[in-house]
């Protein structure tokens, strides 16, 4: 009996020098940004970088959801106006460029960068729109936020440019 409460004691006082396991729901983080006014949000994983104030020096006849070219990191990219393509009236020249990640290598100008958030898979639900492209949105802080698809857009564009 005595070795029997022992090895308890033992156990027992191990249990307080491990750490403690805390299971965490996955999470996804994301861009909060705004194109225009409207509050949106770029997967973490789409992004390859993020810079502000960019120069970007415009094309002569380019369609006009394409803003011009811009060097980053030694490459020259083209840069696309974000609320051009998700169809939302132009509200002046944006200041940020997300690059995005992957081939081709474009970027994506938009209006406002409001943050980094981090949250709980779960919390990202597919929109009930029922017309258009399925878009997934997250609330935070009481603010819904759709989810720009950067893998769709870029694969649109590198169609139109054969």
């Amino acid at each position: 009996m005595t070795a029997r409460v022992a090895e308890l004691r033992e156990r027992f006082d191990a249990s307080f020098a491990a750490a403690p396991t805390v299971e965490q729901a996955p999470t996804a983080g994301l861009l909060a940004v705004r194109v225009g006014v409207t509050p949106a949000a770029l997967r973490l994983t789409d992004v390859a970088a993020l810079h502000a104030d960019t120069a970007i020096t415009p094309m002569p006849m380019a369609p006009s959801e394409l803003l011009g070219l811009a060097g980053f990191r030694g490459a020259v990219v083209p840069v696309y106006d974000l609320g051009t393509l998700l169809g939302a009236p132009g509200t002046g020249w944006p200041r940020w460029c997300a690059v995005a990640a992957g081939r081709p290598t474009v970027a994506f100008a938009f209006h406002h960068f409001d943050g980094y958030l981090e949250v709980p898979v779960a919390a990202v639900r597919p929109t009930a729109e029922t017309s258009g492209p399925r878009r997934d949105v997250v609330t935070v802080d009481g603010q819904a936020r759709s989810i720009v698809e950067i893998g769709p857009l870029v694969a649109a564009i590198a169609a139109r440019c054969g």
